[in-house]
């Protein structure tokens, strides 16, 4: 049974790499895997996002209209992403901007996941961490401790 994602996400154009490996459970919606995205990558949560499949359908947050919204009366950030990943493991993009710049990532889906793979409860999880994020001022690399132990208090006021 399937209970969640284990994804790779890369910053786009980095050379050496850097990149997260992230397990998220299956409920995620697109403003959460936002939110986690930016905290694995300690940038603020203060910008503008949008996702974008490489392949398969998907729509951005940011791209979809006003008319679109209220005919369809969806809140697009509530819907869930796994629409989309349950179906393709192909990669999307996530696209973070604040002021003026800009951050893309690349987010592939490495395996689907039963209960199991998980350390605990199904909940968001970073599970490596490699580079640090050229994009913040603080360069240091987190611990993976510190990491998930922000990712854990986020999830559970998330879940409440």
């Amino acid at each position: 049974m399937l209970k969640g994602f284990q994804l790779r996400v890369d910053i786009v154009g980095e050379k050496p790499p850097v990149w997260r490996r992230l397990l998220v459970p299956e409920e995620i919606n697109y403003r959460q895997l936002s939110d986690i995205m930016q905290m694995i990558f300690q940038i603020d949560r203060k910008g503008k996002y949008s996702f974008k499949a490489l392949q398969g359908q998907i729509q951005g947050v940011e791209e979809l209209t006003e008319t679109y919204l209220k005919s369809h009366l969806v809140n697009v950030e509530d819907q869930l992403v796994t629409s989309f990943m349950g179906k393709n493991k192909e990669p999307f993009r996530y696209y973070y901007s604040s002021l003026g710049n800009e951050l893309v990532l690349k987010v592939k889906v490495e395996d689907l996941l039963g209960f199991e793979d998980f350390f605990r409860e199904v909940q968001p999880i970073c599970a490596k961490l490699v580079g640090e994020n050229p994009y913040v001022s603080q360069q240091k690399l987190p611990q993976l401790e510190e990491i998930n132990r922000k990712l854990s208090v986020y999830w559970h006021k998330e879940m409440t």
